[in-house]
């Protein structure tokens, strides 16, 4: 089980609204949400030359029974309905994520069936965009699906400096990286999908090529998928 060697209280680091339920996952992912923000800090000018900031915009929690507006990426608001189609999502005009925080949401079926630690993993690949954001990635043309290998490479190196015991705040195992490579497959493009069009997150091999490379190899290796990237398995139908 995951050891949290931290205490932070979820509305402290998240906005939380007005009529909101606790989460099974809400320890777990308000000490991994502080362990990513100052990793990042510590990290981010070794592995990609660049300084580290926290969010503009905050990290917000949505759910159907919200009265209060989040905000909206490139439009006045986002809706319940429109979140519930990513799951999660950073955006860069505002610099601030939304997660999907329904009880019957995405995210909250996969930490029931996989555990907790698997929401960290999820906004921890967020985070990769956010870092990329401060690298002036998102503004250079690479295809979606380069951009998604990199963020799924951050989360990845995130999962193992909490494996390795490289965290003073968290302690994740086993249980924890079986989830987030289950979590690579759950989100994969479908089969017969270009990963090359606009929006393409790559195959269940993509996604979890990407993440093990982080895993293994650490942040500054994810710097450089961008230049450097990974072969991408065939996922058109030839006939």
């Amino acid at each position: 089980e995951p050891q949290l060697f931290t205490e932070v209280a979820l509305g402290d680091v998240v906005d939380l609204g007005d009529r909101r339920d606790p989460q099974p996952y809400d320890d777990l992912l308000a000490v991994a949400l502080v362990d990513i923000d100052s990793w990042l800090a510590e990290q981010l000018p070794l592995a990609f030359g660049a300084d580290w900031h926290p969010l503009e915009g905050g990290i917000w929690a949505g759910y159907p029974q919200r009265d209060d507006t989040l905000p909206g990426c490139g439009e006045p608001a986002t809706s319940y309905a429109d979140l519930q189609l990513y799951a999660a999502f950073y955006c860069e005009f505002g610099d601030f994520m939304i997660f999907d925080d329904g009880a019957d949401g995405i995210i909250a079926g996969l930490a029931d069936e996989l555990g907790a630690s698997v929401v960290g993993v999820v906004l921890a690949h967020e985070f990769g965009h956010a870092v990329q954001q401060r690298t002036g990635a998102l503004s250079q043309g690479h295809p979606t699906v380069l951009t998604e290998q990199q963020a799924d490479c951050v989360a990845g190196a995130w999962l193992g400096r909490t494996y390795r015991g490289e965290s003073p705040n968290l302690r994740l195992g086993d249980r924890d990286l079986r989830a987030g490579l289950v979590a690579m497959v759950e989100v994969r493009d479908p089969v017969g999908v270009d990963q090359f069009q606009l929006g393409g997150h790559g195959t269940a091999f993509d996604r979890v090529g990407a993440f093990q490379l982080g895993f293994t190899d650490g942040l500054a290796r994810c710097a450089t998928l961008l230049d450097d990237p990974l072969p991408l398995m065939p996922n058109v139908f030839q006939s």
